[in-house]
């Protein structure tokens, strides 16, 4: 009589740790939402504007209760009211109901969204050779503790949709399946991308064509088929915004030349070293660690009460430094430093917006972890 076969032990390994991702990422949304209900009740509805350390967080509350939201448009951000129009479609009848209630729908709704930013992390980290899920969710973990990713997913902004599509851009340079034999669905997967990245906050359009000029080496047809698609997308920006201004031109006296003036007004002139510096502080670190000012103050300008801090930051960037360095043959990097150098272009070259760095953290810091995973990778994996 012949026995019965062994019963492999693997699919039951691999269900449990589904069901233990699973509910670790549970968990970790059920604390952002939490904190997101708390935080709402330390900063006055009332208060005007009600800024969350530069984020517009009672403004875009206000905004995302509005199902005219669907119209708002600015340069930098083309088509963000009609891809975010699902949430005021919905949330203007809550809002109506129950304010209170409305914020707890826009808390939940964007804790969401960073909980699947970390998992986007831990994810892409799982499968850097020598890496594996413990250390990934180290690296995670990690990621999900940075001070400003509480303030990402407790108010509504287009900052953690563009991280969140940052991340899915770097996931699908890496892993699509169509990449080898689809080629065509490959294509419209970058096509969808490049569409929402851009649409969201053009130049997160840009870093997703530079991700694919890395990641796919285009044809001179395809570089053609990108040139075409990123002027189309500033022509619709521009166009967007001038059809709002000649609508609002006779009651906010606002005009094309001023809006520019207005952007550019984001560059910061006569500024000392020391400034600079102090600006670059809060760039770099602030997300990491808060430095403790009130929320309502939107220019950060006093440094750490405590060497610790500073040593904390430096050891992070450190470890990401050994990772990017370990990797630095990999598409990741690659891919990285592709649309980091977007970042320091606009940031550091040209200062622009450094008056509140911080705010722009999650088009960047998100590299953080990833890069950290390289160094806490096995010996030799990299290789």
């Amino acid at each position: 009589m012949t026995p019965p076969a062994a019963t492999s032990p693997a699919p039951h390994r691999r269900k449990a740790a589904i069901a233990a991702e699973a509910i670790a990422f549970l968990a970790l949304g059920a604390l952002y939402f939490a904190y997101g209900l708390w935080l709402r009740g330390q900063i006055p509805l009332d208060a005007d504007p009600g800024e969350l350390h530069g984020f517009d967080y009672n403004g875009h509350g206000l905004l995302f209760a509005d199902h005219r939201l669907i119209l708002f448009t600015r340069f930098r951000h083309p088509l963000f009211g009609w891809l975010m129009s699902p949430i005021p479609l919905f949330g203007a009848r809550i809002a109506r109901l129950s304010f209170v209630a409305y914020w707890g729908y826009l808390s939940l709704i964007f804790s969401a969204i960073v909980t699947a930013c970390v998992w986007l992390v831990y994810r892409i980290s799982a499968r850097i050779e020598g890496v594996g899920r413990l250390k990934a969710a180290v690296c995670a973990s990690g990621f999900a503790c940075f001070g400003y990713m509480r303030y990402l997913a407790a108010g509504p902004e287009s900052f953690p949709v563009s991280m969140l599509l940052a991340l899915a851009v770097l996931w699908w340079g890496l892993h699509s399946p169509f990449a080898g034999s689809r080629r065509r669905l490959d294509r419209i997967g970058w096509g969808a991308l490049f569409l929402l990245s851009g649409g969201i906050t053009i130049t997160q359009g840009v870093k997703t064509a530079l991700s694919f000029i890395v990641a796919r080496r285009p044809s001179r047809r395809t570089w053609l088929f990108i040139a075409a698609g990123a002027l189309a997308l500033a022509a619709a920006g521009a166009l967007f915004y001038a059809v709002k201004l000649v609508w609002l031109g006779g009651d906010g006296g606002r005009t094309v030349a001023s809006a520019f003036k207005e952007l550019f007004a984001s560059i910061p002139h006569g500024l000392s070293w020391g400034q600079r510096l102090r600006m670059a502080e809060m760039f770099l670190c602030e997300p990491i660690i808060p430095h403790g000012a009130p929320y309502s103050v939107s220019r950060i300008t006093e440094g750490y009460g405590s060497w610790w801090q500073y040593a904390l930051c430096a050891a992070t960037y450190l470890i990401a430094a050994v990772g990017a360095w370990r990797m630095r043959r990999t598409l990741l990097v690659r891919m990285l430093a592709a649309t980091l150098a977007i970042d320091a272009a606009i940031h550091f070259a040209c200062f622009w917006g450094m008056e509140e760095a911080q705010i722009y953290c999650a088009h960047w810091f998100y590299a953080i972890p990833l890069l950290a995973a390289g160094a806490l990778a096995k010996p030799n994996a990299q290789r």
